[in-house]
């Protein structure tokens, strides 16, 4: 497994790489409503998944992106040093 180094040519965002901001609609609600996500792309155990952080009443977006971000920091060096990925360790980021 590798980390990019440098952007993908059409990243728009000053976002680091394998993070995303992007707009959600939680469909549980009667009259859905939009909700800005966050998602993390990692590997676990060779399978590519996104982890998704989303701001809500109790987090800002700018706590919920420096989440993301250090979701992200966490799995690059766990990645460059052989170390074990704990994909649920930022589980209660939100409390």
């Amino acid at each position: 497994m590798f980390v990019r180094e440098s952007a993908q040519i059409n990243k728009t965002s000053n976002l680091p790489n394998g993070v995303t901001r992007f707009i959600e609609y939680d469909r549980r609600l009667k009259n859905p409503k939009p909700v800005i996500c966050f998602g993390v792309s990692v590997a676990v155990n060779g399978e590519h998944t996104v982890r998704k952080f989303r701001v809500s009443a109790n987090v800002t977006e700018n706590h919920t992106k420096n989440t993301a971000i250090d979701f992200r920091k966490y799995y690059e060096e766990c990645v460059t040093t052989g170390t074990k990925f704990d994909f649920n360790k930022f589980d209660n980021w939100n409390k």
